[in-house]
């Protein structure tokens, strides 16, 4: 990961041309409470902050957490919400119903794999924009 750290509060990684949010506020939140969050974030006089996807979460989490942890130090050993347009989910029984997560618990044999869970759970955010 390489940084270009130009505005205080986030993390620019100049590989993937992605700026995130370095400090979550370390509140879970359910699915549209994470939209929301994000869509709402003003960060570094920056309003057009978004859910990541479950791709750019997983190449977050390539790292390892133990580095991940020294870029980003409230860094939660849990699951983070991803994106997950109904259109992505088109193979479920009830695809409004579910999204995906990326788990960065760095013990756990799904870390940095997207997994789904129901809208209705809480879980982590840290919110990302295209440079």
């Amino acid at each position: 990961m390489d940084n270009e750290n130009n505005t205080p509060g986030t993390f620019t990684d100049m590989t993937t041309g992605l700026m995130w949010q370095v400090q979550e506020d370390g509140e879970k939140k359910k699915y549209g409470e994470a939209l929301m969050y994000c869509q709402m974030l003003d960060l570094g006089d920056f309003k057009d902050w978004r859910l990541p996807t479950k791709e750019e979460l997983q190449r977050l989490a390539h790292p390892g957490f133990d580095l991940l942890n020294k870029i980003f130090p409230d860094l939660q050993d849990e699951r983070y919400w991803a994106a997950s347009p109904e259109r992505e989910l088109s193979w479920a029984e009830n695809p409004g119903k579910i999204g995906y997560v990326v788990d960065f618990d760095p013990d756990s044999s799904n870390y940095g794999r997207a997994v789904t869970y129901y809208r209705t759970y809480s879980y982590y955010v840290r919110a990302v924009r295209n440079v």
